[in-house]
């Protein structure tokens, strides 16, 4: 394991879509390692293992209500108390050249000091890459047959409101707005990017 994904910093065994895995954390990839002979997929086998930079936050979750429909229980982001033994993992992963795929993985600890021992050492890994904390995005109004502030709004906030970006959302009036706006600010040497 250390030659695939550096040094295991941390381990234990956790619930993961009804079924008990084995979740490791090493410095590059996060792994779920199903146990015993269960190997019929949990998920598709691609989505055993995640790269840690394709990690965009984790939080703790606890339990609302059953859902009735899926006769399982029902999980929201939240403080997590003495009660609360589960946390989520959102995830993007490349699914073609230019697609990603959000995904959000939630696992049930056995304890709430074992949730809160993957929440400090998954955010200790996130927090050694140097991801940016505020943005300028430019949206061209026309792109993407004219739905571009709609996908950015649908597809794109989201991600950034998970990870922690504060973003500065330009929509631009004409051509060479970007251009304009990015020589003119003088508040630029604040943003990441």
């Amino acid at each position: 394991m250390e030659d695939v994904g550096g040094n295991v910093v941390f381990s234990s065994c956790v619930d993961f879509q009804g079924k008990w895995v084995n979740l490791k954390l090493t410095e590059r990839f996060l792994f779920i390692e199903v146990f015993g002979d269960t190997q019929k997929r949990i998920t598709n086998d691609a989505y055993l293992h995640v790269p840690t930079n394709e990690i965009i936050a984790v939080h703790p979750a606890r339990r609302v209500a059953e859902h009735p429909a899926r006769r399982s229980d029902s999980y929201e982001l939240g403080p997590l108390t003495t009660g609360g033994a589960s946390f989520s993992c959102h995830v993007v992963k490349r699914i073609g050249n230019r697609r990603w795929r959000d995904q959000e993985w939630l696992f049930h600890c056995l304890s709430a000091e074992l949730c809160r021992k993957w929440l400090h050492r998954l955010n200790e890994v996130l927090a050694s890459f140097r991801r940016p904390k505020s943005l300028i995005v430019f949206i061209n109004p026309f792109g993407g047959s004219r739905q571009a502030p709609k996908i950015y709004e649908s597809k794109v906030a989201p991600i950034f409101q998970l990870a922690g970006i504060d973003v500065d959302v330009v929509i631009t009036q004409r051509a060479g707005h970007a251009y304009d706006r990015i020589t003119c600010d003088k508040d630029l040497d604040k943003l990441d990017g």
